[in-house]
């Protein structure tokens, strides 16, 4: 297990941790846990590949991370990524045969080059709509099931599921209804379906 500082001090003078650089722990089959300050704002190329992690949260203040930086992870299960990432890099994920679950929030728009290739267990949730992540070629290849959800689709569920209880089951009265709620809901949120 490995902490890393927030803050290191060479030479009497103090410098913040903002980056863990290429390759800093590439094949530390040893390495089975780390913790990551909330000062390091970027992850450099294949810093965790092939390495012993098996689980992994990180920090809010990273908005990205790149090429196959825990590629190879075989031990790895389980990841806490933060909705501060917006980029999945090429190959990030690759090969991570142990990773099960894994859910992306709605702040992810790109999914890099086989970011997940090989991850032959990998649940993978998206919470946003296809239309709004911009997924690479092979980003998925292999992986056991994606899925996205798309936020309208659970607005017009739930929209559905309070129309039943108002109304019941005559499907005469649900479709005015749905349409009346609907335009309710759009009005108050600011939008409209």
């Amino acid at each position: 297990s490995v902490t890393i500082p927030s803050k290191v001090v060479i030479d009497g003078k103090t410098y913040s941790v903002v980056r863990i650089h290429d390759y800093a722990f590439e094949n530390c089959k040893g390495l089975t846990n780390i913790t990551i300050p909330s000062s390091v704002e970027s992850i450099g190329t294949e810093a965790f590949k092939n390495s012993g992690l098996t689980t992994i949260e990180l920090p809010s203040s990273i908005t990205s991370f790149g090429y196959a930086v825990f590629k190879s992870c075989s031990f790895l299960v389980s990841v806490k990524i933060p909705s501060s990432v917006e980029s999945i890099g090429e190959s990030a994920f690759a090969d991570c045969t142990s990773l099960t679950n894994l859910e992306l929030s709605s702040n992810v728009k790109i999914i890099g080059v086989m970011a997940f290739s090989g991850c032959e267990n990998l649940d993978l949730v998206i919470d946003n709509s296809e239309d709004n992540v911009e997924v690479r070629p092979q980003a998925f290849q292999n992986c056991k099931s994606v899925t996205c959800r798309d936020r309208k689709a659970k607005e017009k569920a739930r929209i559905d599921r309070i129309v039943k209880r108002i109304v019941g089951d005559n499907p005469q009265n649900v479709s005015r209804w749905r349409e009346y709620l609907a335009y309710a809901v759009a009005f108050c949120m600011g939008f409209c379906y």
